[in-house]
C-alpha cells in the first residue's frame, strides 16, 4: 500500500515542479554549467604543478600553473624590501608656506572663538572682502584675521597690519576695504590709498607674533591659546615690551599646529607645542637672532622652521635641506592629512 502512495506523491511533485518552470520567464543566454567532479589524478596534478617541476607532470599541468611556476619571485621580494619610505611633500615641514608678496592682517575685537570656519569663504567678513578685492593684482596678498582686546567687540571699524611694509592703518571702515585692497595688490600707493579714505598709517616698531588659534577651522589649532598665554607670560617675565602677540585665524598648514608667524622677519614656524618652543622662537627672532638670514634661522630652529615670506616652497626646502640637523619626521597622522593650505 505504501509504494503506490509514494509513486503518486513523486508524480505530484514532478507536476508541480514542471508548472513552476512554465511560469518562470524564458532564460536568455547559455544554460548554466553544472559543477563537475574532478578526478583525484587531475587534482593531484594541479597540486604538483604549484609546488614541483612542471616538466615532470606533462599534460596534467595547466597553462596557468606553468606560468606561475616560471615567474621569478625572488626579485619581487627584494624590490619590496628595498623600497624607499620618503616623506610625502605635503607632510614636509620646510617648504610648506605658500608663496605670497604681502600679508594683510585684519585686527578687530571679534573674539577668536566666534570666527567662522572659513573666513575667506564668508560673504560679510572683512577677510573675505579684502581677499576678493585683491585678486588679479600684480602682487599676491594673503589675508588673515587677528584679535585685539583693546578694540571693542561692537566696533565696526578695524585696524589693518601690512607686512613686509610693517605699517598699521587705523580705523578702517567696511566701505573703504575695496580701495585699500586694490592698493595692497599693487607695488606702491598704499599710503595714498589710506589718505584718500581718511585713515592714518603709522609704522610698526618691534616684533609682531601671530599664533593660529582658529580651532573652528581645525581642532589641531586649539593649542594656540596656550601658546599665546606662554608668549605673554614670557614677555612679562623678561620685561619685553616691544613684542606684540596676536591670536590669529587660519594661516595655512594646520596639520603642523601650532603655527606661529613673526614679523618683520617673515618667518613661519610649525609644530610649536610647548612653552619652551615659544621661548626659543622669541629668543632667536627678537632677542639674540634679530635680523638673522633665512639660513641662520633654519639652522637655529630647524625643528620648527617652515619658510619665510618671499621664498618659494622649493627655496625654503633647499635651505632647510642644507642644514645637517634637519628633523623632518612624520609628526601627523597620514590618514587625516589634507591640502597644505
Amino acid at each position: 500500500r505504501g509504494a503506490p502512495r509514494r509513486r503518486w506523491a513523486a508524480a505530484g511533485r514532478s507536476i508541480a515542479a514542471r508548472r513552476c518552470r512554465l511560469l518562470q520567464p524564458p532564460r536568455r543566454g547559455p544554460p548554466p554549467r553544472r559543477p563537475t567532479t574532478r578526478s583525484r589524478a587531475s587534482t593531484r596534478g594541479r597540486r604538483g604543478c604549484a609546488a614541483g617541476d612542471p616538466s615532470t607532470l606533462g599534460w596534467r599541468c595547466p597553462p596557468s600553473s606553468r606560468a606561475r611556476v616560471r615567474t621569478p619571485m625572488a626579485p619581487l621580494r627584494r624590490a619590496t624590501t628595498t623600497a624607499t619610505t620618503a616623506t610625502p611633500r605635503h607632510l614636509q615641514l620646510a617648504g610648506s608656506v605658500k608663496e605670497h608678496d604681502r600679508h594683510a592682517v585684519v585686527v578687530s575685537g571679534e573674539w577668536y572663538e566666534d570666527w567662522e570656519a572659513d573666513l575667506e569663504g564668508s560673504f560679510d567678513h572683512e577677510v573675505a572682502m579684502y581677499a576678493e578685492s585683491a585678486k588679479g593684482g600684480a602682487l599676491s596678498v594673503k589675508v588673515t584675521a587677528a584679535y585685539d582686546e583693546s578694540r571693542g567687540e561692537d566696533d565696526d571699524a578695524h585696524d589693518l597690519l601690512v607686512f613686509p611694509d610693517a605699517v598699521r592703518i587705523a580705523d578702517v571702515a567696511s566701505e573703504d576695504i575695496p580701495t585699500l585692497a586694490a592698493a595692497l595688490a599693487q607695488a606702491g600707493g598704499l599710503d595714498a590709498a589710506a589718505a584718500s579714505v581718511g585713515c592714518t598709517m603709522e609704522p610698526l616698531a618691534g616684533t609682531t607674533m601671530l599664533i593660529c588659534c582658529h580651532a573652528n577651522r581645525n581642532f589641531r589649532c586649539a593649542c594656540g591659546p596656550g601658546l599665546v598665554s606662554a608668549a605673554e607670560k614670557l614677555c612679562k617675565a623678561e620685561g619685553i615690551d616691544d613684542l606684540r602677540v596676536y591670536p590669529s585665524s587660519h594661516v595655512g598648514g594646520h596639520r603642523f599646529a601650532g603655527c606661529v608667524i613673526t614679523y618683520p622677519s617673515g618667518d613661519w614656524f610649525g609644530r610649536v607645542s610647548k612653552p619652551e618652543d615659544v621661548a626659543a622662537i622669541v629668543e632667536h627672532v627678537h632677542v639674540a637672532g634679530r635680523g638673522s638670514s633665512a639660513e641662520e634661522t633654519a639652522a637655529a630652529l630647524h625643528a620648527h622652521w617652515r619658510g619665510r615670506r618671499g621664498l618659494s616652497r622649493d627655496e625654503a626646502a633647499a635651505i632647510a635641506g642644507a642644514c645637517a640637523d634637519v628633523d623632518d619626521g612624520l609628526c601627523v597622522d597620514p590618514d587625516t592629512a589634507e591640502d597644505s593650505d
